[in-house]
């Protein structure tokens, strides 16, 4: 894909925006670098599935323009998860580094299509209306990933019990 940006410059008196999976990427860095380890599975889904909601409202209303988001709305998002205000005043400098002080973004562009759960032996896809399904768990000090298997399980496209 061959960018002009020079063009765009010119044109419009205006950078370029980054394509929707550099924004991606980078909100993603921003949110990781900013949190750190208060960067946990319930934050990354309640993140996902606030600017989700955000997406789905906008799409409902055929007339309504795509929906944007500043620093200050995930901030609110991340404040409502409980993450500390040292954070939180982290997220927002990488932020304005990031994009700069008054960026919108558009909030389809920070939203992944797939809720996808990695490890590095082995990855979970889940549809991102079901992603409250997985839960995360410390027992016997060990760190799991738990899914609710009461029925339906299979592998490699044979049903499958579990027994108790």
């Amino acid at each position: 894909e061959t960018r002009h940006e020079e063009l765009t410059d010119e044109l419009f008196a205006a950078p370029m925006p980054r394509p929707a999976m550099e924004q991606l990427a980078a909100f993603q860095s921003v949110l990781e670098n900013a949190l750190e380890e208060d960067l946990t599975y319930e934050v990354a889904q309640t993140v996902n599935e606030q600017l989700r909601e955000m997406a789905d409202q906008s799409k409902q209303d055929k007339e309504a323009e795509a929906p944007t988001v500043t620093k200050r709305d995930v901030a609110f998002i991340l404040e409502n998860c409980g993450v500390d205000s040292r954070r939180l005043e982290a997220f927002e400098e990488n932020y304005d580094q990031e994009f700069g002080q008054t960026a919108e973004m558009p909030v389809a562009n920070l939203i992944d299509r797939k809720f996808q759960v990695k490890t590095p032996d082995v990855v979970i896809n889940v549809s991102p209306e079901k992603s409250d399904l997985i839960q995360t768990r410390v027992i016997d000090g060990l760190k799991y990933i738990l899914i609710p298997a009461d029925e339906g399980v299979s592998v490699n496209g044979v049903n499958i019990k579990i027994n108790s």
